[in-house]
């Protein structure tokens, strides 16, 4: 996707956990991102959507930025050592980076809510995998 229109997504996604549903929106983008993204794109998208949902939320500048870069960064790891083509996979990645964001962010877990996160997460996440573009060019 084009880095303008995820930041917009980014922006839509911070109004509506902030306002609306608490449920984490953000980071479905940037798990999104994680999981179909380039490493450079990825890392800059997470970094300013973290910013973008501190401004939003009121949170310190650069906490959830700072979380989203470290769960994007796990997630791009294992992805490139495991190939992760099963929704089973996908969705206790989900959970457990919901689970870390939610300790690290506001020191308390709750298992309902990060099952109601992935039960979200991934008819989210393969709608927005039909528009990922995949750069064709040399690998380095």
């Amino acid at each position: 996707m084009n880095f303008t229109i995820l930041l917009l997504l980014a922006v839509i996604a911070s109004i509506l956990q902030t306002v609306f549903v608490s449920l984490n929106w953000m980071l479905i983008l940037v798990l999104n991102q994680a999981l179909v993204g380039e490493p450079k794109d990825v890392a800059w998208f997470a970094f300013a959507a973290g910013l973008i949902f501190d401004l939003f939320a009121g949170f310190p500048l650069g906490l959830s930025g700072t979380i989203f870069l470290f769960i994007s960064l796990a997630v791009f790891l294992l992805r490139r050592s495991f190939p992760i083509p099963a929704a089973f996979i996908i969705s206790i990645l989900a959970i457990l980076a919901d689970f870390c964001f939610s300790f690290l962010a506001f020191r308390q877990v709750s298992f309902s809510k990060s099952l109601i996160f992935t039960l979200v997460f991934l008819p989210v996440y393969f709608f927005l995998k039909r528009f990922a573009v995949k750069k064709k060019g040399p690998k380095l």
